[in-house]
Order: C-alpha cells, then structure tokens, then sequence
C-alpha cells in the first residue's frame, strides 16, 4: 500500500491507479478555480492489448487516447460508447478512417490535413471535432501548421 497522496505502485490495480489520478485532476480544478468537470483524463490506450483497455474500462475509463488508426479500429468497435481521441500524427491516406473511427482528431498539422479532414466529414455526413497543432517555435524537427497557415 502506498503512503497517502503518492501514486500507487506499478503492479496497483488499474482502478485504483485511475482514482488516484482522478484525484489529483480533480484537487488541481478545485485549487485553480475552474469547474468542477472541467478536465477530461484521456486515458492513452496505444500499443495495450484490449483486454487491457477492456479493464480500465470497467475500471471507470472512458475516454481513450490511440496514435495508430489500424490499430484503434480493432479496439473501437468493442468499446462503443467510449469516447475515442486519436492523439498520433495523422497520415494522409487514414484521414477517411480517421474520420469514421474518432470522436476527436487532436493531430492536424496543416491546412491541407483540415481540409482533408473537412472533405472526409462532409461526405460521411460526419461532424469531426478537431485540435489543430501549431508550430510556434518555427523548429523545423517539430511537427505543426505555421502560425501563418492559422487563417487559411
């Protein structure tokens, strides 16, 4: 058992590993003032087996976070009413899977990948909510749309 207010160990049981975490997010929304619920845990599910994500979904995890579209759309379709973000580059030719699979696409990097992602949702008839990722530092070994590509 671990010392009260650090995290539990590594061999923990995922539901108690996930309170702890759900405690911290909800101490830190208390002390900065923002509404209770504000912050959403994203609980990153790539590269585990389902049975793994299958686990922390009855641990009380639903908002899962993949970086490989192949790879969530053999884990989606057994978790339904779960919240599915893709948080991985996404390549050109996965945008129309993308956009089926995912309730959130947090990796646009472009002007051209949003219009990608806008043509692939129009023709699905598919709303898709999208986090665009900008390149401030100008750092050509980061990935991001140009603070310039920002109004196109």
């Amino acid at each position: 058992m671990s010392p009260p207010g650090s995290p539990p160990g590594e061999g923990a049981p995922l539901g108690e590993r996930a309170a702890w975490v759900r405690e911290r997010i909800a101490d830190a929304v208390r002390r900065s003032g923002r509404p209770a619920g504000s912050v959403k845990l994203i609980a990153v599910s790539k590269t585990q087996p389902l049975a793994r994500v299958l686990e922390a979904h009855a641990a009380g995890l639903s908002v899962f976070g993949e970086n490989y579209v192949q790879e969530a759309g053999e884990k989606i379709p057994a978790l339904p009413g779960a919240e599915w973000h893709l948080i991985g580059r996404l390549q050109g030719n996965k945008v129309r899977r993308a956009v089926a699979l995912f309730s959130w696409i947090q990796t646009a990097d472009s002007a051209r990948r949003l219009r990608e992602i806008s043509r692939c949702a129009a023709e699905s008839g598919k709303t898709s909510r999208v986090l665009i990722e900008v390149n401030l530092g100008g750092e050509g070994s980061k990935a991001g749309a140009e603070p310039g590509e920002l109004r196109a």
